[in-house]
């Protein structure tokens, strides 16, 4: 194993702040490591600390994915035996929203699965990082000449959102900004809109876990390895779980712009150091 106990925790942290947070997890984990000198944070590493803020939005939002869950569960079985779109499956908005999250989660697949490849050499490129924060910056700050919107989520606005999550693999392109600014720029609800969006992070959370989940069984673990791995993980739950809490407050409070001073700042900081 590469990192020390004090590295592996840093990036726990990291990771589970912003992935949540609207300054881009895959852009600080770049920067991170260019600052840090660490050539590869390892699959290992990857996998636990993004299962840890997997498990964040899970414990926090538990009842509400639960009832999504089975609302969805419950709908499809009530259409494939009705055959009718009257069914349960779509009178019943949890149901809906299931379904919205699943349509919404179809563009960020495709382009990770056909386009993996390609997108490397962006996660190896801390001056790109540093220019898309600036750009997710940018987009953060429109949102504060956005009115409080009043509608619910939508199969198109879905699909926009969605859309907005594919964009978003790119490093320095924020996630959960792109998606919450999408949804506060289509008058979502504040709080539905950082709701979907955390919702929406865990299709996407799992299916990067389990993609990297393949390239672990060859390592050969021993107890200080499973140690530093612990921390890792639990760093980035407790970091995650937090960031959670402190960004619903501030996106229904009409704050979210707040974050586009923080991108940029740190954008034209990346910018300067990685050019000299």
């Amino acid at each position: 194993m590469e990192l020390s106990f004090i590295k592996s925790v840093i990036l726990g942290v990291i990771q589970g702040l912003t992935e949540f947070l609207p300054i881009s997890s895959s852009g600080h984990i770049v920067i991170a490591k260019k600052l840090f000198l660490i050539k590869s944070a390892g699959i290992l590493y990857e996998v636990f600390i993004h299962f840890g803020t997997f498990l964040s939005v899970i414990v926090i939002f538990r009842k509400e994915i639960a009832d999504i869950v089975s609302s969805l569960w419950i709908g499809l079985v009530d259409l494939l035996k009705k055959r009718s779109l009257n069914s349960e499956l779509t009178k019943n908005y949890k149901s809906r929203l299931g379904i919205f999250l699943i349509i919404a989660s179809i563009p960020a697949g495709t382009v990770g699965i056909l386009l993996k490849s390609e997108l490397v050499e962006f996660f190896e490129n801390p001056l790109f990082v540093s220019i898309a924060l600036i750009f997710t910056g940018i987009i953060l700050y429109i949102t504060k000449y956005f009115k409080k919107g009043e509608m619910g989520v939508r199969f198109l606005s879905s699909i926009i959102i969605g859309c907005a999550q594919a964009f978003a693999i790119l490093p320095g392109i924020s996630r959960s900004g792109m998606t919450i600014s999408a949804g506060i720029f289509l008058r979502i609800n504040r709080e539905d809109a950082v709701k979907f969006s955390f919702f929406l992070s865990l299709p996407a959370i799992l299916g990067a876990t389990i993609l990297e989940t393949f390239d672990i069984f060859h390592y050969n673990l021993n107890v200080n390895d499973l140690i530093q791995i612990f921390f890792a993980f639990f760093s980035a739950f407790l970091s995650g779980y937090f960031a959670i809490k402190i960004l619903m407050k501030i996106v229904i409070t009409g704050k979210f712009f707040l974050f586009s001073y923080y991108c940029v700042l740190i954008g034209i900081l990346g910018i300067v150091l990685f050019i000299i």
